[in-house]
């Protein structure tokens, strides 16, 4: 199994934060650097690459101070590794980037990077000793330089189709004690670069942007987004002639964050690090077509690299998602009743209302919720599921949905309109028993036309095939009377673990128990609300 550079390079959990925008003159440097790279004179092979620049401003006695790291630039065959770290009076910033390039088991190319920055500032008063500004920009790039060789192709031109996956995680954490006024930016720009070089032309650039919210802040942020894209970038070759190649990925995460106003002591911790080291950029594999378009099916690639370039006959299909997100596919049995027949409870199951739809099992839960308006509903109650009218308060009852098979299951997202505390328990049997699994407050939405789902972190993950919602309280919607309306449901599942792996999770329990315990879990509110 590969092994995490965090566990081989250990580092410290800092508490401190900075957020600011990618320099456009990094970027600028960057993306001239790779497409300017004369591919054909360089040694075939791996190379890594890694930056970043520190700077941390404080108010020390009335004076301004200015705390510097920078690394311009440290470049490395098939890694690189670098970390940094300021310390004022007020903060510590920590900063650590690594790339690599790793075979995967099939021998394919895998271009992997991983970025953090972590921060604890502190201060009095901004007006008179205090941190005023922290920044962190990072460039992390893993490449291969290569040269391939085309044969079977009989026509004088031919297309060559490179299909990638791009796959990571990001984290973005804030938090501020006891409580006061930021302003800050976030920035992770992901790219993937294919260039060649003349008689050749083609390739080109996949980049993406993780969009993180910013501006001014008073309230803490916990946030995680997983990117996970299928890419096709081609060239336009003459087979006769040998390709060089370049492919490169990398990952600029930046991060600003600026002290505003504060009465009393600010202390504020963070963490911006998008993690891209499980799969990074991840060939798939490659499609060879003859200058009229049509698939060449004899048609093999020699790397220089000793790499392998897989010819397929058809597009390579996408790895599935690491995780899904799904729809039960039944509401078994409830004690609340409906309204009547226009809320009935297949509302909850059936994507009526919601601004960005999915498919169940198969569109990916994290990619989805990273879409704009994805947690987004219209509010609208003829697509919502209503109770009858409860006046015996509190309101309380369950619902149970069937999943339709055993899940293992993470996070319930949940488009609450008057619900205010439940449980929910999961079984393997619809009659149970019955285990719980989390227990929240939900925010009331009665009063929203339009509202965002909330995303419920049940503190690990729990196998079954029935899911219950226990109802122990609803919000009123008179003085005196309320009904339970929810306008959808669904959950994120994770690969059912072979049965010979439970034994090695529960040995490894205390150590997943104790990186879940860095993340504060809020009760009922997970996403926007």
């Amino acid at each position: 199994m590969q092994e995490h550079p965090s566990s081989r390079f250990p580092f410290p959990p800092a508490r401190s934060l900075s957020p600011l925008p990618v320099r456009a003159s990094l970027l600028a440097l960057a993306g001239l650097c790779l497409m300017a790279l004369p591919v054909a004179a360089q040694t075939l092979g791996p190379t890594t690459r890694a930056e970043y620049d520190l700077t941390h401003t404080e108010l020390v006695g009335g004076s301004t101070v200015v705390v510097n790291d920078n690394e311009p630039g440290q470049d490395g065959t098939d890694s690189i590794l670098v970390t940094g770290q300021v310390v004022g009076t007020w903060g510590v910033e920590d900063v650590r980037v690594e790339a690599q390039v790793l075979p995967t088991a099939d021998n394919l190319v895998r271009l992997m990077a991983e970025g953090e920055h972590s921060y604890d500032c502190t201060g009095i008063d901004i007006n008179n000793d205090t941190w005023t500004t922290a920044d962190s920009d990072i460039l992390a790039r893993a490449s291969l330089v290569d040269e391939l060789t085309v044969s079977g192709v009989s026509t004088p031109t031919a297309t060559v189709e490179l299909y990638f996956q791009i796959r990571g995680m990001a984290d973005a954490l804030i938090d501020i004690d006891p409580g006061g006024d930021i302003s800050y930016t976030m920035a992770t720009q992901v790219r993937l670069d294919v260039a060649t070089a003349l008689p050749h032309t083609g390739g080109g650039t996949h980049a993406t942007s993780i969009v993180w919210p910013g501006g001014y802040r008073v309230a803490d942020l916990d946030e995680q987004k997983f990117l996970d894209e299928y890419v096709m970038l081609s060239l336009e070759v003459d087979p006769t002639e040998p390709i060089p190649l370049d492919i490169a990925f990398e990952i600029t995460p930046a991060t600003t964050i600026r002290h505003r106003v504060e009465i009393g002591s600010l202390d504020m911790t963070g963490l911006h690090r998008p993690s891209f080291w499980d799969a990074g950029a991840e060939l798939l594999g490659v499609v060879v077509k003859d200058d009229t378009g049509t698939v060449v099916p004899n048609a093999l690639i020699a790397a220089g690299s000793g790499y392998d370039f897989p010819v397929v006959e058809d597009p390579p299909p996408p790895h599935p998602p690491a995780n899904v997100i799904l729809s039960p596919v039944a509401i078994i049995d409830s004690d609340l009743g409906e309204y009547n027949a226009t809320v009935p409870y297949e509302h909850m199951i059936d994507q009526s209302g919601l601004s960005v739809n999915f498919t169940s099992g198969q569109t990916g839960f994290d990619t989805h919720f990273s879409l704009p308006n994805a947690l987004r509903t219209s509010g609208s109650y003829v697509n919502n599921w209503q109770s009858v009218l409860d006046t015996t308060l509190p309101m309380q009852g369950y619902i149970d949905f069937d999943l339709g098979s055993t899940q293992s299951i993470d996070r319930v997202a949940i488009w609450n309109v008057t619900l205010e505390d439940v449980t929910f328990l999961i079984a393997d049997d619809p009659a149970g028993p019955w285990t719980p699994i989390g227990s929240f407050t939900l925010p009331s939405h009665y009063s929203w036309f339009s509202y965002d789902a909330n995303i419920l972190d049940l503190g690990g993950s729990h196998t079954g095939r029935y899911l219950r919602l226990q109802v122990d309280s609803a919000y009123l919607t008179s003085t005196s009377s309320t009904y339970g309306i929810v306008g959808e449901l669904a959950v994120r599942a994770l690969p059912v673990p072979e049965p010979g792996a439970l034994m090695m999770l529960g040995s490894g329990g205390l150590a997943l128990a104790a990186l879940g315990a860095r993340r504060r879990r809020t009760a009922g509110v997970g996403a926007g609300h």
